[in-house]
């Protein structure tokens, strides 16, 4: 039986108990492996008491957890701000971030028998695990290799593939040199779309969840869901909400907070909470949800918002939106119109009029009630298409016919 040994970043725990999109796809890996076991995992991550239990479930997988001290938190805390000053100046460099971790997974590596290494969307681990005679497979899941990567063209020669979750992520993978003859391997993002559905969820959770956050309403319940930040388009979606006209009935679940579990706020959410006095009795900022309550915020809502200001690398946000059956609006960033179409979205144009133009779509979904329903059964259909059954099988089986 083949066996892989799957390299998370690193900052968050695996199997998926604190949150975050690139420990989601990998828990879907290990949950559909211990379904179907058709190879052998090993999975490293950071050390965390709730992961360490729910890793006891798992047959098909081994965990290794890397403890991590105190002394190198702070450590990681230097490194990120010698990176930062970096991109502010120009200078084309970058220190690994977590070190210890990453030394400790070659160091299990090297004495234990491993056919292959798939290592998830970190490029500095590339290189440190290339000089194991191990075939890797780098699997990006945001724009990290380029042709404005430190070392790019090193790194590319240290991967046996190279996996991305859009074309558009492919397409930058392409920029760099040594990339113009080789393939970049497209294995879409998946969803759990039955947990989504209406008709697989407990009526009196959900009914507790709309009263907890006051979602009984006769209005227009809107969602987003997300990290916290600059680059997500929260603030520009506060700001056009600001604009309805005042006899419009509507309300906005903000769903997420600055780093995926985490309490703690940010000088950007405090200034969302300033924007956000003038219609501050329709803005519920409910922070991080665990992935048992995310089915029901969708499912508390009529409308789905994804107005991310970067170039978005997928997005698995719109295919919880579409599996929930609601009508989208995104904004034309990176790989989200690979994931959706017009049938069950408005795409606005970023740019000089995106607030307004965010606004005006708002409205007029608001308008629309019947096509809305009919955007939402389409989402449905294409939410279909990117279910795990079909993730597992490609990348499992990409592997095993490139080794």
């Amino acid at each position: 039986m083949t066996k892989i040994a799957i390299v998370t970043p690193g900052a968050l725990p695996v199997p998926c108990v604190k949150g975050g999109a690139v420990e989601t796809g990998i828990q879907q890996l290990i949950d559909m492996n211990e379904k179907y076991g058709k190879v052998k995992f090993v999975v490293f991550s950071i050390d965390d008491i709730d992961a360490i239990k729910k890793a006891k479930e798992c047959k098909n997988t081994e965990f290794i957890f890397i403890k991590e001290p105190q002394y190198e938190k702070v450590l990681i805390g230097l490194r990120r701000g010698i990176n930062r000053i970096c991109r502010l100046v120009g200078i084309k460099y970058r220190v690994i971030i977590r070190k210890r971790y990453i030394k400790k997974v070659k160091k299990y590596l090297k004495n234990n028998r491993t056919d292959a290494i798939l290592i998830k969307n970190t490029e500095s681990y590339v290189e440190v695990l290339g000089k194991l005679d191990i075939p890797i497979f780098y699997q990006l899941h945001n724009d990290f290799l380029n042709e404005n990567t430190y070392r790019a063209v090193q790194i590319v020669e240290c991967c046996k593939k190279i996996i991305a979750n859009s074309l558009y992520i492919g397409n930058r993978v392409k920029t760099i040199s040594n990339m113009k003859n080789r393939e970049v391997f497209i294995n879409y993002n998946c969803n759990e779309n039955e947990k989504f559905c209406i008709e697989n969820i407990d009526n009196k959770r959900l009914k507790k969840f709309r009263e907890k956050y006051s979602l009984e309403n006769n209005g227009v319940n809107i969602i987003f869901v997300g990290r916290i930040t600059q680059q997500k388009g929260i603030k520009e979606l506060i700001e056009a909400l600001c604009l309805l006209p005042e006899t419009t009935n509507w309300k906005l679940m903000v769903v997420g907070s600055k780093w995926f579990s985490s309490d703690s706020s940010s000088a950007y959410e405090r200034e969302l909470l300033k924007i956000s006095e003038k219609c501050k009795d329709r803005i519920t900022f409910l922070g991080y949800l665990g992935h048992e309550d995310i089915p029901l915020a969708y499912n508390s809502a009529n409308i789905a918002v994804v107005p991310s200001i970067w170039d978005e690398p997928a997005g698995r946000v719109v295919l919880e939106a579409e599996a929930a059956g609601l009508p989208l609006i995104v904004s034309d960033a990176g790989g989200i119109a690979e994931y959706t179409n017009d049938e069950c979205a408005i795409t606005v144009k970023r740019g000089e009029n995106f607030v307004q133009d965010l606004k005006n779509s708002i409205l007029y979904l608001i308008n629309h009630k019947e096509e809305c329903v009919e955007r939402g059964k389409r989402g449905k259909e294409i939410a279909a298409k990117f279910n795990v059954d079909r993730y597992y099988d490609e990348i499992i089986t990409y592997i095993e016919e490139n080794l």
